[in-house]
């Protein structure tokens, strides 16, 4: 059963494009193209074991999402790695608690390090 990773990004053509390289790699990656949409897929039983977290969306931002992340006991568990093109990410990184933070564009070599080693910490349990 291969890792399952929630990407949340309105741009459809980056989400496609990570989605194919993250499926390609072997991973299962579920999109939300909203704030909204990611809190209700990680409702689901069988949540991500990560979350990659745009933060300019409509109808629910990612800062707002992981705030309501971190007001939940099961899903501030997910780890969460922000992917943003906001020039201030060091200023909003103590608000975000998040795991890594990638600039876009990103660098893919990094962010698959970066999935495979937090991946391989959190391989039991979820």
């Amino acid at each position: 059963m291969s890792a399952k990773i929630l990407l949340v990004e309105d741009d459809r053509p980056i989400a496609e494009g990570l989605s194919t390289l993250l499926t390609e790699e072997g991973y299962g990656v579920e999109c939300a193209y909203n704030g909204q949409e990611a809190l209700d897929l990680m409702q689901a039983p069988n949540m991500p074991q990560l979350v990659l977290l745009d933060l300019m969306m409509p109808v629910m931002t990612g800062w707002e999402l992981r705030e309501k992340m971190l007001l939940d006991s099961r899903l501030c568990q997910i780890p969460v790695a922000v992917l943003s093109g906001v020039s201030d990410l060091q200023v909003n990184e103590p608000t975000l608690r998040a795991n890594a933070y990638f600039g876009k564009p990103l660098d893919c070599i990094k962010l698959l390090d970066f999935i495979s080693s937090t991946l391989a910490g959190h391989s039991c349990g979820h």
